[in-house]
């Protein structure tokens, strides 16, 4: 840590007890910081060479993706991971895979600037096919090396974790917004699209319609759908309980069934119980030729283009969750119960939905503002009729009850007009209070003339 001292000058000092005490002066509190930086990793990899846990990236990766915490992760987390850890690796040189610089550097010498300049050459290059890399993959990449940063930190191969993006300040990409709605119109051209899909073709699966249903209706993960299994399904109680396993964020949870819901699922069920399925939305695995959690992407890709829709499958759940914040009185915590979020905290991107819930409020705010600026405005007033002489009896009733503390008679027409001694144009509604003005009525004048 850095420290300023009486003189101005900067110290830094490093102090461990298997690294011992190391201390510096310098003029400024960047050079003092950048020593540190570059101490702490000379320590570190002096210490690893000499325990022999002087490891690489590329090593290092290959010992996470053998590690326990990874085989927990569900499949497709799996899959996704390894294909991240090749772009963290390699990259594509023309048609050759090339591996990068760093796969070979000790995992104690990488830092945020290492990383930050990862990103920038991600963002440069170009895939096998010669796309654009996407900023998503990029994100990916990165997640998958704070993965790997947390297991060298659990492994005593460093001392932190450089690839935490609030914390080190990566210039992550940015990435597509998802704003995008799905109107009820829409809603009806999937339903037909998916209806059309499988009535056209023998060989396609009758479980899109069902699945499509069954998110929509119940909020739930395109993929936690998936892969429900029939011995999750209560009739009797008219619930799904979902286990651990089969949700993101591996916590339980409780799917209700409305009445045409258990319809559906009931009847999805029986066909399933047919065919052999332990799932309850199912595709034929070519290899294997055995029944998988139902493969939904190709379909939703054709039946979102024919529908018109331009969010993913996911698009679903996020609308569903968007019309019980905008039409329903749930609270957040029960939102977030209904739809399988750990925290109520993971739904603030859909709060500012209910704001027309705070109308009633705002306008009783505003009224009461007026009344308050209404009768401020109203002793402006007596303080100008009594500085110019004007009396109570030659002014309309109904001004002179605004003036007692009624509402403020509508002076569009026949009111108060100020008319400025200077010759500007005089505004209606409005009294000034400079003594030099003179205020005319027009259904009563000051001078007692009709």
């Amino acid at each position: 840590m850095a420290h300023k001292l009486p003189s101005g000058r900067w110290r830094a000092q490093i102090r461990r007890k298997e690294f011992g005490n190391h201390a510096e002066v310098f003029n400024t509190q960047a050079e003092a910081v950048a020593w540190e930086r570059s101490k702490m990793s000379e320590l570190l990899s002096k210490k690893a060479k000499e325990s022999g846990q002087d490891k690489s990236l590329s090593a290092v990766i290959d010992e996470y993706v053998k590690s326990p915490r990874f085989l927990r992760k569900a499949p497709g987390t799996q899959r996704r991971e390894k294909s991240s850890a090749n772009g963290v690796l390699n990259r594509w040189s023309g048609k050759a895979l090339a591996r990068r610089p760093w796969s070979d550097k000790p995992i104690e010498l990488i830092d945020a600037t290492d990383i930050n300049a990862f990103i920038g050459h991600r963002m440069a290059e170009s895939t096998q096919h010669g796309r654009p890399v996407s900023p998503d993959s990029i994100r990916l990449e990165v997640r998958l090396l704070s993965a790997v940063m947390k297991h060298a930190v659990r492994e005593r191969y460093r001392m932190s974790n450089p690839a935490l993006a609030r914390l080190s300040g990566l210039d992550m990409p940015t990435t597509k917004p998802r704003e995008g709605r799905i109107s009820e119109a829409q809603e009806l051209k999937l339903e037909a699209a998916a209806r059309g899909r499988i009535t056209r073709s023998k060989r396609s699966n009758p479980c899109l319609y069902p699945w499509l249903v069954y998110v929509r209706e119940t909020s739930s993960r395109p993929g936690e759908a998936a892969k429900i299994e029939l011995s999750w399904i209560d009739l009797d109680k008219k619930v799904i309980d979902v286990p651990r396993r089969g949700t993101k964020k591996r916590t339980p949870r409780r799917v209700i069934l409305t009445d045409d819901m258990l319809l559906l699922v009931t009847a999805q069920r029986e066909r399933a119980l047919t065919d052999g399925s332990k799932y309850l939305f199912y595709s034929r695995n070519r290899k294997t030729n055995e029944w998988q959690p139902y493969k939904y992407s190709n379909a939703w890709q054709e039946i979102r283009r024919e529908a018109g829709v331009e969010s993913e499958a996911h698009g679903m759940r996020r609308e569903g969750i968007s019309r019980l914040f905008e039409s329903s009185s749930l609270t957040d915590g029960q939102i977030a119960l209904l739809v399988g979020d750990v925290n109520p905290m993971s739904l603030e991107p859909y709060k500012h939905l209910r704001a027309g819930e705070l109308r009633p409020q705002v306008e009783a705010f505003r009224l009461a503002q007026q009344e308050r600026t209404d009768r401020v405005e109203a002793n402006l007033t007596k303080q100008v009729l009594q500085r110019l002489g004007i009396k109570a009896e030659q002014l309309p009733a109904e001004f002179n009850a605004w003036l007692d503390g009624a509402s403020k008679p509508d002076m569009a027409d026949g009111g108060l007009l100020p008319v400025s001694g200077s010759g500007a144009k005089p505004r209606k509604g409005r009294l000034a209070a400079n003594d030099a003005e003179v205020v005319t009525v027009k259904s009563k004048r000051a001078s007692g003339r009709r």
